[in-house]
């Protein structure tokens, strides 16, 4: 896992939760932030794909279960 994916995301989810003291761990799960809901969780993967330049498919969403999950995936999208 790459330390500038994870700043990335993480810099998306400061924006989108609007929280700037945000620090994420790989394990963290939705709802381990407030107002980390599913549908902020929807506009963080949209910044993300947006950042990054690509799309992810309904099956890919589907296994995003933590953060470290997502950061995993956008590598193997950027490699």
């Amino acid at each position: 896992m790459t330390d500038s994916v994870l700043a990335g995301v993480q810099q998306i989810f400061r924006e989108q939760l609007r929280d700037a003291s945000i620090e994420l761990r790989p394990d963290m799960q939705t709802g381990s932030l407030d107002r980390w809901d599913s549908f902020a969780n929807v506009e963080i993967l949209l910044a993300c794909e947006e950042r990054w330049g690509f799309r992810f498919k309904a099956a890919e969403i589907d296994g995003l279960r933590s953060v470290g999950d997502l950061v995993r995936a956008i590598e193997a999208k950027i490699a």
